[in-house]
């Protein structure tokens, strides 16, 4: 019997537009009628991965930021994971010395070290490149829409000791480049930093996270604070950030139609793709079919 649903947001729950189909909204409302917790698991910040499941009349938690943070229904903080001063300063320093666009999700919302001049140039021409070129938004209206979002709602030209002095807490630290060497260079460097974990969703970006502070372990956590056995769980996700819930022993563990074939080799089912109502499908033939 499952007794939690886990579902990661971009690629799996959210199609190509960035919405949450109506049939899938249906699907997911049915099974919180029976009692079934529902959760999102996603690499976005409170803030982005709120408003299509508001869009779509859902209410549910999120654990966000790949896993450091996770957030009741009504926004409040239930648990928290994040970087120590001297964790960030190593970070940073790898990706000043390449010069590459460095965004924080924090307790305060998103930051960014660069000046509000490269900030924009970065957004609205490399940020929309990558995400153009990186199908991950199809449609150019869409990528624009969110590049204004994010330059309006991104602190700029931030200082670590600032953040630090005010009591901040630092989430996660990512980026997107689509100089493949350079951002597969980084990594590898971040990876020789003990206490962090350096995950992507695409061979384009970077997501770095305090060890412990992964989908997996987060929905590991969340599942036992409800008194849920690991057996009680589904987990639902497409790209390489969810490498971690879906390597996990959870009674179900899924992978997208679109997901990879490393993804896929991971999971103990596939369900169809996020064009396909995935989620919804998985749902309905696992959960409510008779």
């Amino acid at each position: 019997m499952v007794r939690l649903v886990a579902v990661d947001l971009d690629g799996t729950l959210l199609n190509k537009k960035g919405d949450i189909s109506p049939y899938t909204a249906s699907v997911i409302k049915a099974i919180q009628e029976k009692g079934i917790e529902f959760v999102v698991c996603t690499g976005r910040d409170y803030s982005m991965s709120r408003k299509p499941l508001v869009d779509a009349g859902i209410s549910c938690d999120f654990i966000c930021a790949s896993g450091a943070s996770t957030f009741k229904a009504d926004g409040r903080i239930h648990e928290e994971i994040y970087f120590t001063h001297e964790l960030a300063k190593s970070i940073q320093e790898s990706f000043e010395k390449r010069d590459i666009y460095m965004e924080l999700f924090t307790s305060e919302g998103r930051m960014t070290n660069f000046t509000p001049e490269k900030a924009r140039a970065y957004l609205f021409d490399e940020w929309m490149d990558t995400q153009i070129h990186g199908k991950i938004i199809h449609d150019k209206k869409e990528c624009l829409y969110f590049a204004n979002v994010l330059m309006e709602t991104t602190k700029q030209e931030v200082k670590l000791e600032e953040v630090f002095s005010k009591g901040t807490r630092i989430y996660k630290i990512c980026t997107a480049k689509m100089d493949i060497p350079l951002i597969t260079g980084l990594r590898e460097e971040l990876s020789k930093i003990n206490g962090i974990s350096v995950e992507f969703s695409y061979a384009f970006n970077a997501e770095i996270t305090v060890s412990g502070a992964q989908k997996g372990a987060a929905v590991g956590r969340y599942a036992k604070a409800k008194g849920i056995e690991m057996n009680e769980v589904m987990v639902i996700g497409d790209s390489e950030n969810d490498r971690s819930m879906l390597a996990m022993d959870f009674g179900y563990t899924v992978a997208m139609g679109n997901a990879s074939e490393s993804i896929k080799e991971l999971a103990k089912f596939i369900t169809t793709s996020n064009e396909e109502d995935g989620v919804a499908y998985a749902i309905a033939n696992y959960i409510l079919k008779p």
